[in-house]
């Protein structure tokens, strides 16, 4: 039963763009590492804008493992590290604290997505069952699957046209015989 339309919030938003950006996506780093809850000082995005394009690669890597991990499955690359180390500060800002994030890029962007999964639940980020896929994605609704591509595919490996015609045709003499 419906309740109304779907809003998406701002923190499944970011994470969502996260998780694309780890499965290759073109995302600018600089954006999804401003993404989570704290603000990400001015040396730390430097440090963003002067990665190379190996160095991405290796950070969507990194990160397509973490996820991988969180979201219940075996990190495919055995070299992720789960320390994160940052330097959080608390700034006073009006009526609220805010927190300035620094440290190492890939810790940065890892505690980036650390709080927004705390947010938003962990329990919503799920590995695609199709066999060859295993992508991370974020579950909205009934979603089983990372897309309509691989839910097709999946229907299709298991669909029988025989036995599909079979019982079509024992549908059609029930039907004549309740008539």
């Amino acid at each position: 039963m419906a309740r109304g339309p779907y809003i998406e919030s701002s923190e499944v938003r970011a994470l969502r763009k996260l998780v694309s950006f780890a499965a290759d996506d073109n995302h600018d780093a600089v954006t999804l590492a401003r993404a989570g809850k704290g603000y990400v000082v001015a040396p730390a995005i430097a440090a963003f804008r002067a990665l190379t394009s190996g160095q991405v690669e290796e950070l969507k890597k990194e990160l397509r493992a973490f996820l991988e991990m969180m979201a219940g499955g075996e990190a495919t690359d055995s070299r992720i590290a789960t320390r994160v180390t940052v330097t959080i500060m608390p700034v006073e800002t009006g009526a609220s604290v805010s927190l300035l994030v620094d440290g190492p890029v890939r810790d940065v962007l890892l505690y980036q997505v650390s709080t927004l999964l705390n947010k938003v639940g962990v329990d919503r980020l799920r590995l695609c069952p199709a066999p060859d896929c295993r992508r991370p994605f974020i579950k909205i609704g009934r979603r089983e699957y990372c897309s309509d591509r691989c839910q097709r595919r999946v229907f299709l490996s298991g669909y029988d046209p025989l036995a599909a015609r079979r019982l079509a045709a024992i549908d059609a003499r029930r039907n004549r015989l309740l008539d």
